[in-house]
């Protein structure tokens, strides 16, 4: 029962990182309270822009630049907190003399701590480290997209195209991998509790030959990401994204990956 209802949670989760990221960058004009309740959403992504009014962007001077500093920092930073909380309750548990078996529940709940923050960040990350990648010409001059008051190709542009380069293959790349090479490495132990009670998130919703299939998922995202971003802003790009996900669609219709019916169906 809970493995189910984490994973409907999961799919509705996925949607709605979606749905937020793609319509920020498509620049979709939706009605004004359809716009409230996308930005509203974009807490699905820990993205703290939306979780505080966007104007804070103005109002205290914050360019892209740092805006993706934030997101460099982002993971590690959310490790390093759960990482405290976890030796400070072990400190407290000492002190109160606790059973073993109380601390092999604790290191489970903080990897599946890990592993949800992580799934959760990892969208808006990718995000905007793609997007440094993304310029426009204006009169002779190469300007970022996502900021037009940063120039292209200059020295500190550079310094940052590099940092992102290495940020792509550590973050972008690194972390679906990390996910599945954990996945594979405990293929024989998936039913296991503490695998379950570690990693369950995702893949306990899967049937047993689909337990890479959060891996698609994740890469299905980068893809509409990287698609919607580099492609020139034209009716092109929104049939693209609407071409990958219906070959998508076509995919988990024809396999139906998930376990339950009800799943396949909402997945779908």
């Amino acid at each position: 029962f809970k493995s189910g209802i984490q994973q409907k949670l999961k799919i509705i989760i996925s949607y709605l990182q979606v749905i937020t990221l793609l319509s920020s960058i498509l620049n979709i004009k939706y009605p004004d309270f359809v716009n409230n309740i996308i930005d509203k959403l974009g807490t699905i992504n820990l993205d703290i822009f939306s979780m505080t009014q966007r104007d804070i962007k103005c109002s205290i001077g914050i360019n892209f630049y740092d805006t993706l500093k934030l997101y460099y920092l982002a993971i590690p930073i959310v490790i390093c907190i759960v990482l405290v909380s976890y030796y400070l309750t072990i400190l407290f548990a000492k002190r109160y003399n606790k059973p073993r078996i109380f601390y092999s529940k604790l290191k489970n709940r903080f990897i599946y701590c890990l592993v949800l923050l992580v799934f959760l960040l990892y969208p808006a990350t990718t995000e905007n480290i793609l997007k440094l990648f993304k310029c426009s010409e204006i009169d002779d001059t190469w300007y970022l997209t996502a900021d037009l008051s940063i120039k292209c190709f200059d020295s500190k542009w550079n310094i940052y195209a590099g940092i992102s380069g290495c940020f792509i293959i550590i973050y972008v790349f690194g972390i679906p991998y990390i996910f599945h090479w954990i996945l594979k490495k405990n293929l024989k132990k998936l039913h296991h509790k503490r695998i379950e009670y570690r990693y369950g998130f995702l893949y306990m919703g899967y049937k047993d030959e689909f337990w890479w299939f959060e891996t698609v998922e994740m890469t299905k995202k980068l893809i509409l990401m990287a698609s919607v971003i580099y492609l020139q802003e034209s009716p092109t790009r929104i049939m693209i994204a609407m071409l990958i996900s219906f070959f998508y669609l076509m995919y988990i219709t024809y396999h139906l990956p998930l376990h339950e019916t009800h799943d396949n169906i909402l997945n779908i």
